[in-house]
């Protein structure tokens, strides 16, 4: 026979703050993803014009300065990517420790 055992609520600490924590760390995932998607199109386009003038350069159509300029760029647009995907990492793991929080504030035995 299986046995259920029913916990029961002992106390509840007002959530309001933590709820407010974890719609505020919701938000932050959801604008770290917009800034991810934003930074990967920059990063697309730099890598694009940087091909670009590659083949212009080998033509001899672009100069040596104009050539590094789109090499630094997709560099930048690269860096900026990896950033914008290390502050999705954290603004998810803030959410998850926002819930956990969250979850905490009903004490039962």
């Amino acid at each position: 026979m299986e046995r259920q055992l029913l916990r029961q609520l002992l106390a509840e600490l007002d959530p309001e703050q933590y709820d407010a924590s974890v719609a505020e760390a919701k938000a932050k995932v959801v604008a770290a993803k917009a800034a991810v998607t934003h930074a990967r199109a920059s990063f697309d386009e730099a890598k694009l014009a940087a091909a670009r003038s590659t083949e212009l350069a080998k033509n001899g159509l672009l100069s040596d300065k104009e050539l590094e300029a789109a090499i630094a760029a997709k560099n930048r647009a690269k860096a900026d990517h990896e950033s914008a995907v290390a502050n999705l990492s954290i603004a998810q793991a803030t959410l998850v420790a926002a819930r956990s929080r969250r979850s905490k504030t009903l004490i039962t035995a």
